[in-house]
């Protein structure tokens, strides 16, 4: 069994290390040591630390160990103040899954080049703008609640979508939504949005949370007699 490949200063591309970890996950890959050296210099005592306990690596960062972060899968950081900048989470290229909660973050745009990240929540949190995010081409799970997001138009281009929570934002309207086909499931809570025709042709939706929405009661149930494999929660 291959637990460690080190390539370092060669001509093996990141490219051709990710095939290879989508392959063997469990493998070690050690590949841009001199990068990762230079990137842990340069974060502030915070993220170190708060990288080293996510990670559980609480001895030397040698080059194995930085690989090793630079690996993870999921990251959750919550009710962080001092976390403001995602820039320190561009080298995390195995990065599936991110959720941010109550942190001073205000610019997503750092980690939209990830290539595998599949599943993010920014929540309660100052961002206000999608910037760049429909180069996530991969993503399936969405969660901005309690944002002031108000233009959902980068996410129209998130056709593999299958979950999305809109809850408490600044969003009114839900048109160009029909795009995103394999949508599954969508929560509109305490928002201002006035109109759900957008859903009509979303096929895949099962369930839809909507309640202290601007649409009237009785829409609603129009909604859910022509939907009826749609749950829908409102009151």
């Amino acid at each position: 069994k291959l637990e460690t490949v080190y390539c370092d200063k060669s001509q093996v591309s990141k490219e051709n290390v990710l095939t290879l970890k989508k392959e063997l996950p469990e493998c070690l890959v050690v590949y841009q040591s001199d990068d990762l050296n230079l990137w842990w210099g340069r974060l502030d005592d915070h993220w170190q630390e708060l990288l080293r306990e996510k990670s559980g690596i609480d001895e030397r960062m040698d080059r194995e160990n930085l690989q090793r972060i630079a690996d993870m899968r999921n990251l959750s950081i919550t009710d962080d103040l001092k976390v403001k900048n995602l820039e320190p989470l561009t080298v995390f290229l195995m990065l599936e899954d991110l959720s941010l909660h109550n942190t001073a973050v205000s610019n997503i745009a750092p980690i939209t080049s990830l290539p595998n990240l599949k599943s993010l929540a920014v929540t309660s949190s100052p961002i206000n703008m999608l910037d760049r995010i429909n180069l996530l081409k991969q993503m399936e799970h969405l969660n901005i609640e309690n944002t002031s997001v108000e233009d959902l138009e980068p996410v129209y281009e998130l056709i593999n979508l299958k979950t999305l929570n809109i809850g408490g934002t600044q969003v009114k309207k839900l048109k160009g939504l029909e795009e995103l086909t394999q949508l599954e499931s969508l929560t509109i809570n305490n928002t201002r949005i006035k109109n759900l025709k957008p859903l009509n042709s979303l096929y895949k939706l099962k369930e839809l949370k909507c309640f202290n929405i601007d649409v009237k009661a009785s829409k609603i149930e129009d909604y859910k007699k022509a939907h009826p494999h749609v749950n829908v929660i409102y009151y």
